[in-house]
């Protein structure tokens, strides 16, 4: 995945959610990198925490991923949202291995279809 898809990601949900967006985290199967924590997540989570979430959303990625070997029918796996009482993720499987974690508040999460649309012609870019 190249950083400019990742960073044109980050800026657009930025201009769509504003202070809503409350981070961004791509990775790969070994490496992950914040591209943006708001303070509020950054003040709520530690490292070890932000880490082992990631690992979850890598676990999710290889779940979701066996759905299309599955039942081929469904296509290819491109993005699933999980919501939660402070806040929602967007989350992007890029390709067999690598992905983007996108946060929200839970405020933001009006139109929601649209943003993950456009967010996926970024990604797609």
């Amino acid at each position: 995945m190249t950083h400019v898809s990742v960073r044109d990601v980050g800026a657009y949900c930025k201009r769509r959610a504003g202070r809503g967006l409350q981070g961004i985290i791509a990775y790969g199967s070994q490496e992950y990198e914040i591209y943006f924590l708001s303070d509020t997540v950054r003040d709520s989570f530690g490292d070890e925490q932000i880490t082992n979430l990631v690992e979850l959303g890598r676990d999710l990625h290889n779940t979701i991923g066996l759905a299309g070997t599955v039942a081929p029918e469904l296509g290819t796996p491109r993005a699933n949202v999980y919501t939660f009482s402070n806040l929602f993720v967007i989350h992007f499987t890029r390709t067999e291995t690598e992905g983007i974690l996108v946060a929200f508040s839970e405020r933001s999460g009006k139109s929601l279809y649209r943003v993950i649309d456009d967010c996926l012609e970024r990604i797609d870019a």
